[in-house]
């Protein structure tokens, strides 16, 4: 049984080359100084969305583009601090944590 996978990167990383990123997965570094990035699930003829929210559940941010595509929120200028986020193509859904620190 797995209960979670985590694939660590250096601050500002990118994804390894040739490795192939599933939907939902986190395409940069968490923590992160500045920008976060999530891969979107292939959904045909769909639009991806990605909120964050600060933790008293007030959205942030809102990242739309076409599904199949990364998704990028630029942090900067956001306090740090442990945010929510979720991403919505179609009729997937993933939700997570991230850290924003400077």
């Amino acid at each position: 049984m797995v209960i979670a996978r985590f694939h660590v990167e250096p601050p500002g990383g990118s994804p390894q080359p040739g490795r192939a990123q599933l939907a939902g997965e986190v395409a940069g570094a968490n923590p992160t100084r500045g920008r976060f990035s999530i891969v979107t699930p292939q959904v045909h003829g769909q639009v991806a969305e990605l909120s964050i929210f600060d933790l008293s559940g007030r959205r942030v941010a809102l990242v739309r583009g076409p599904a199949g595509r990364r998704l990028e929120w630029d942090a900067t200028g956001h306090p740090e601090g442990v945010y929510l986020y979720r991403l919505r193509a179609g009729r997937y859904r993933s939700e997570g944590k991230l850290v924003h620190v400077r």
